[in-house]
């Protein structure tokens, strides 16, 4: 069976915060980061791994605190 879909959910470590759906076929997918005070909110998505985080810094250099789970579909 191959998974032609894949489901992104974007977590703030404590609660979920929205879905994102995407061809397993998509070039150089991403997701934003929800933080407003992230300074890098684009992250590359990965359809590889079970979750993966926010690569952006607050200004207090704290890091952005968002995980995104990935999920393979039909």
């Amino acid at each position: 069976m191959s998974h032609k879909k894949v489901e992104i959910t974007e977590y703030n470590y404590t609660e979920k915060l929205g879905k994102s759906y995407f061809n397993f076929s998509d070039i150089n997918p991403s997701v934003i980061c929800t933080n407003p005070l992230c300074n890098n909110p684009n992250v590359a998505a990965k359809f590889d791994v079970a979750q993966f985080s926010c690569e952006g810094k607050e200004s207090t250099g704290r890091d952005c605190k968002r995980l995104f789970e990935v999920k393979l579909i039909n």
